[in-house]
């Protein structure tokens, strides 16, 4: 069966399931997209989206806090390494 059939066949299903089988299918579809990989570490190592997601939001929040460094400021750290 091809995508196209697919997604009609699933969509005339939905139309018609109960509420309890809806918020499973809902929660599902929100692990499946958390748990899929979106990135790649310098490692090699995969980065889910949920992972990707929680990492950025500290880094909002670092930025938030005031928590940064000017290039100036990593130029002359880098050169330490």
């Amino acid at each position: 069966m091809e995508t196209k059939e697919l997604r009609i066949k699933i969509s005339e299903k939905l139309e018609k399931a109960d509420p309890d089988f809806l918020k499973a299918m809902l929660e599902f579809i929100e692990k499946y997209d958390a748990d899929k990989t979106v990135a790649y570490k310098a490692d090699g190592s995969p980065v889910s989206y949920a992972e990707y997601h929680k990492d950025l939001q500290e880094s909002i929040n670092q930025v938030a806090e005031g928590k940064t460094i000017s290039q100036k400021d990593l130029e002359e750290e880098s050169r330490d390494w």
